[in-house]
């Protein structure tokens, strides 16, 4: 088993999981949680938009399939709004062909997983993107 160390501050913010499958989205913020991260859970990609008018997120983790509005269109929500255009997202997949990879990075996404999500994988990805944001954030206010 592969020990991860402990979670990168991030300002506090959770990650948000938006999965209209509630099993895996149950299992993405169980496995977050265990890793010691705070999480916010979506049920549809309409959700995602409107919960982050609300709250302030560290990361979206997105899942790419969802009814009334998928993936793609809530990074391009996400990536329009000026509070939330820099917000580091990982689009989570069951279609893990190049033409959908590529429409979800060129849609915005920073990274993507492929279904079945290794949770080590999610959790290793995840924190690589927040060490990065972290130190953009710090970079920012220095300057």
């Amino acid at each position: 088993m592969i020990e991860l160390s402990p979670p990168l501050a991030v300002a506090g913010d959770p990650v948000l999981v938006v999965d209209d499958e509630l099993a895996v989205r149950r299992l993405s913020v169980r496995a977050l949680r265990d890793a010691g991260y705070e999480t916010l859970e979506a049920a549809d990609g309409l959700a995602a938009p409107e919960l982050l008018e609300r709250t302030p997120v560290a990361l979206l983790l997105l899942d790419a399939t969802m009814p009334r509005l998928d993936g793609a269109g809530v990074i391009r929500a996400v990536c329009a709004n000026e509070r939330t255009a820099t917000l580091p997202i990982i689009l989570v997949t069951a279609k893990a062909d190049l033409e959908d990879r590529v429409r979800g990075l060129e849609a915005g996404a920073d990274d993507y997983l492929a279904k079945p999500v290794r949770l080590v994988e999610l959790v290793a990805r995840m924190r690589a993107h927040l060490r990065s944001q972290a130190a953009w954030t710090k970079s920012i206010a220095d300057a």
